[in-house]
């Protein structure tokens, strides 16, 4: 079968390839419809959602947050002191910009 699965592929133009994925595919429908009756498609695709959801919402929460570091730096870097502003404000920046970049 894969032998000249290849060979077919190989020596067939672009349309005897499509060909060939059609059939395979239509082959896979009729499977999968075998199947439909066991196990509903509902209750498949719940698990799906659950599994994309999760996966998403676990990156969201990985997310840094320049919030956490700007009330961090504030709190352990007290003064009014203008260097130490210029520091504070430098690195909200940075966070920020990295932030950014991240979500992008």
């Amino acid at each position: 079968m894969t032998v000249q699965y290849i060979h077919r592929v190989a020596s067939g133009s672009a349309l005897m390839s499509f060909y060939l994925l059609k059939r395979n595919f239509e082959k896979l429908v009729l499977h999968c419809a075998r199947f439909q009756a066991v196990l509903p498609v509902s209750f498949v695709l719940g698990f799906y959602v659950t599994l994309v959801v999760g996966r998403w919402w676990e990156t969201y929460r990985r997310l840094p947050w320049p919030d956490n570091t700007a009330i961090l730096l504030a709190t352990h870097l007290p003064g009014q002191v203008s260097r130490v502003d210029t520091l504070i404000l430098s690195v909200n920046t940075s966070c920020r910009i990295l932030a950014g970049l991240i979500i992008r």
